[in-house]
């Protein structure tokens, strides 16, 4: 369930142009970008792909079920909006259809981007006939959320999620809405059931984390070689994050 909310996302949203510069949560700046989408239909890897390295493995070898694929564009979302820290925010939601799970889905977005996105790729037809409710938002500024300040990004998540009555929810976060889910996932990691880092901006934050791991080093060694030479001598340890 997860692993394929993990993999339906990263396949379905990449960008082929930056989208941040110096754009920040409820005061957009808007730059163009790309989304490419892949055709092949999502058998879950096994338990022996799992474990291999992220960067080994070849993504586009998953496939939605035709059964679900086939009708994802006939589920339609609701629209409204609600209030958090008075201000105004768009959604788009669709239920379960058929069997369903106890977890729920947030889709955030990046700066190019809004909700519509991810009905336009399909996402929240697809997740909806998996078995999940999801919610996906405008941001403020972005779409039909009209702009505000978010004085405090960890709280505004927090009582998002109340507002929508969203438990246990995985949080998809890509590129620019890592300002408001990195601070909330150091937090409060505790109250979800998962998340989805799709190259999201503001992971500085995580260098704020103090894990009582006393000293254990970071194991960097499934980090792709050429790229360990980059790595910071000193790596915080997050694995009190679970």
């Amino acid at each position: 369930g997860l692993s394929c909310i993990w993999h339906f996302s990263l396949r379905n949203f990449r960008r082929l142009a930056t989208e941040e510069g110096q754009t920040s949560v409820g005061s957009p700046k808007r730059n163009r970008g790309t989304i490419i989408t892949t055709s092949e239909e999502c058998d879950l890897p096994s338990s022996a792909d799992v474990k291999t390295p992220w960067r080994s493995f070849n993504y586009k070898q998953l496939s939605v079920p035709a059964s679900i694929s086939s009708g994802a564009s006939q589920v339609k979302p609701s629209e409204a909006t609600v209030i958090v820290d008075g201000l105004t925010v768009f959604y788009r939601e669709v239920n379960p259809q058929g069997a369903h799970t106890n977890i729920s889905v947030l889709m955030l977005h990046g700066a190019a981007f809004k909700s519509e996105t991810w009905y336009n790729l399909g996402t929240l037809g697809n997740l909806s006939l998996m078995g999940y409710r999801v919610v996906a938002i405008d941001m403020p500024g972005f779409g039909n959320s009209p702009a505000g300040t978010i004085t405090d990004k960890t709280a505004f998540l927090q009582h998002l999620l109340a507002a929508l009555h969203l438990n246990n929810p995985v949080i998809v976060s890509p590129s620019l809405s890592g300002q408001l889910s990195l601070p909330f996932l150091v937090k409060h990691w505790q109250q979800m059931a998962g998340y989805v880092p799709v190259a999201p901006v503001g992971w500085n934050v995580l260098e704020q984390v103090q894990c009582d791991t006393r000293d254990v080093p970071v194991d960097v060694s499934q980090v792709y070689p050429p790229l360990q030479v980059h790595l910071p001598k000193q790596l915080p340890n997050l694995s009190c994050i679970k």
